[in-house]
């Protein structure tokens, strides 16, 4: 089986296209429950439980 170039290229698009995605949203998530902690003052605990359920609330969202 021979593949192309153009399919390996778009695959590689693809690929970091996805990456970059995951990236930056959780890299954001991260940013988030760092600034509940520092800024509003949650207990580390606490900031990620809200971050969770906020995240779970969206997903959810989206199944509907």
């Amino acid at each position: 089986m021979k593949i192309s170039r153009l399919q390996t290229r778009s695959f590689s698009t693809v690929f970091l296209i996805e990456m970059w995605e995951r990236f930056g949203y959780y890299g954001m998530a991260a940013l988030l429950v760092l600034f509940m902690v520092n800024r509003l003052g949650f207990a580390d605990s606490h900031a990620n439980l809200t971050w969770g359920r906020v995240s779970r609330r969206s997903s959810m969202r989206r199944l509907r």
